[in-house]
């Protein structure tokens, strides 16, 4: 139950027809406009404006109701939800006092919403003395609606970075273990006259393999756990091939900078000095 200018004041689209105006009375022809997810599921293949509805929850008797606009689908409850069919019927045109005795003011500003809240508070409490308004800005009623998934990403954030320094150092660790036992072949290399250009490819080149095999097997983990990550998950998807693209690019780039050094280091193997360890 809304009245004129709801729309317009949270930029909910009209997508057809038109909205809500003041002429809309007790006295006018009962109207409603309806979200696009209602036209699709309960007008398939026809045009709803124009057509009547009738809820039998907004009082025993039939108000028939003429659908004059539709609307864009909306959140109501939270991001995370799916939409559902919806319907916006004019406030002054009930005549039923129990719906209207609670309710939200939207306003929209062109200053901070939180230098005016003082102000909203003291206009409603002139008409409604006993009131007790508690201003909400539109940015703190999204952060509420995904706070759970903020949370929980939050921890899983953290575990993800944890796990990605421990596969960098653990693949430092093997390259170093891997460049250290193959002093001898590294300095035979260099001797017979390989570049040490091929020599550090050779070695970022392991560990870019090892990233891929890893790249590859989290790929299928997160396609196998879509159902779960959905629902921790909003705008985009378990299956997304940018975000997929972009974790990927992260890992080799992590397998790219642990294997710098060890690399780095046998370019700088001295042939001779190998060889005679060896």
């Amino acid at each position: 139950m809304v009245s004129p200018g709801y729309l317009k004041a949270l930029r909910i689209p009209l997508l057809r027809g038109r909205d809500f105006t003041e002429g809309d009375s007790e006295n006018s022809q009962p109207v409603a406009v309806i979200s696009q997810e209602m036209a699709r599921v309960y007008f398939p293949g026809t045009d709803p404006i124009g057509q009547r509805v009738w809820f039998d929850s907004m009082g025993r008797k039939e108000l028939w109701l003429t659908i004059v606009g539709i609307a864009a689908d909306v959140h109501q409850f939270s991001l995370t939800k799916p939409t559902f069919p919806q319907a916006y019927v004019c406030y002054t045109q009930q005549d039923s006092a129990g719906f209207l005795a609670g309710g939200t003011l939207v306003l929209r500003t062109q200053v901070d919403p939180a230098s005016v809240a003082g102000a909203v508070r003291n206009a409603v409490r002139a008409v409604n003395p006993e009131s007790v308004p508690t201003p909400r800005t539109m940015e703190t009623v999204l952060a509420d609606s995904v706070a759970r998934q903020r949370f929980q990403m939050q921890i899983l954030g953290t575990f993800a970075v944890l796990a990605l320094l421990l596969a960098a150092v653990g693949l430092y660790g093997v390259l170093s273990y891997m460049v250290t036992t193959n002093r001898g072949e590294i300095g035979i290399r260099l001797a017979l006259g390989a570049p040490q250009s091929a020599v550090f490819r050779m070695i970022t080149g392991r560990a870019l393999a090892l990233a891929c095999v890893g790249a590859v097997l989290g790929s299928i983990g997160c396609l196998a756990m879509r159902r779960l990550l959905v629902s921790m998950l909003f705008g985009i998807g378990p299956n997304d091939p940018a975000t997929i693209a972009g974790a990927v690019m992260v890992l080799l780039t992590v397998a790219v900078a642990a294997a710098w050094f060890p690399a780095r280091r046998a370019m700088r193997t001295d042939p001779m000095v190998a060889l005679r360890e060896e």
